[in-house]
């Protein structure tokens, strides 16, 4: 980050705070540990794809690794639909415990934009007031 400041290439691209919504797209990662059992598991579902495509930011683990959990499941859901045999390991540690921990690296391959809402619950792309907004992290 240093050499792009100080070569000019550097570009703004928007800030992350707890609460913002990511939306991920995993179809050009080769991932495997926890976020692999969690894709496996619910890709055999249909509409699966909302429990992997929408993510929200829970904190900071470190200075280089993101919480986040999944936007649309909860740990109460997951105990009432599955047994705890069912479910794999990784699965429990994403929806129950930690959430994912993933590198900012790693996250900035899989995240397409970060999502604001405004009261209505409809992303907000522009704002006269100098609200948030939401914004692509990376340009395809």
């Amino acid at each position: 980050m240093v050499q792009a400041l100080q070569s000019g290439n550097a570009q703004y691209l928007g800030s992350l705070v707890v609460g913002d919504e990511i939306e991920m797209d995993f179809s050009s990662l080769d991932v495997d540990g926890q976020i692999g059992e969690y894709l496996q598991f619910f890709s055999q579902f249909s509409g699966g794809n909302l429990a992997w495509k929408h993510w929200v930011v829970d904190g900071f683990f470190n200075q280089t690794q993101l919480r986040i959990r999944p936007r649309y499941l909860a740990a109460e859901g997951l105990a009432k639909a599955f047994s705890d045999d069912v479910v794999p390991d990784g699965v429990q540690k994403i929806v129950t415990k930690q959430g994912w921990l993933p590198p900012v690296n790693t996250a900035s391959k899989t995240a397409v934009r970060i999502v604001r809402r405004n009261a209505f619950g409809e992303p907000r792309l522009s704002s006269a007031h100098h609200m948030p907004c939401s914004w692509q992290w990376r340009h395809e």
